[in-house]
């Protein structure tokens, strides 16, 4: 009969490996040199400028103002250079699923305080037309740029009061 194997305690640790040796040897001077830092990757192009609406050639300010609820205002910059014009949109006739837009150049015929004058007057104007399929055409039809001194009396503050005063829930979609 074979002598008995002797006991291995299962929770004895290990003894660690032995080091393989080194393949190569280790060279003899200074160490080698690192690479050289790779260059910053270059920078992106800027962002690009917010885009602008445009409406009949010229280009409308983003932030229109509004002139009660049924108008907006807006000075107009074409390319973001000199103030060149007025512009209002009206929020009424809205049975063609589009809306009125008016713009004056300003110049030799018109200052910017005229152009609002007849502008707002433009909107005021329309007020009386139903919205009705055809609106917006009638609307357009009218030109503030033909008005006699005149047909603009009222003064600012007259025109922004009756400009507050308007709702759109008042101008139904006529069918």
């Amino acid at each position: 009969m074979e002598p008995p194997a002797p006991l291995v305690d299962p929770a004895a640790p290990t003894p660690p490996a032995a080091d393989p040796a080194p393949a190569t040897p280790p060279a003899e001077g200074p160490p080698p040199a690192l690479p050289p830092e790779a260059a910053p990757p270059p920078l992106p192009p800027p962002a690009p400028a917010p885009k602008r609406r445009v409406r009949g050639g010229h280009q409308r300010e983003e932030r229109e103002e509004p002139w009660g609820e049924c108008f907006k205002m807006a000075p107009v910059h074409p390319e973001g250079g000199p103030l060149t014009a007025f512009s209002a949109t009206c929020l009424i006739h809205t049975a063609d699923n589009s809306r009125c837009n008016k713009s004056l150049n300003l110049g030799a015929r018109f200052s910017l305080e005229e152009a609002q004058r007849r502008i707002k007057k433009w909107c005021l104007d329309g007020v009386a037309i139903a919205n009705e399929a055809g609106s917006k055409a009638l609307h357009m039809q009218d030109n503030p740029r033909s008005y006699s001194e005149g047909d603009v009396p009222l003064e600012h503050d007259e025109m922004d009061t009756r400009a507050l005063d308007l709702r759109l829930i008042d101008f139904p979609i006529l069918r």
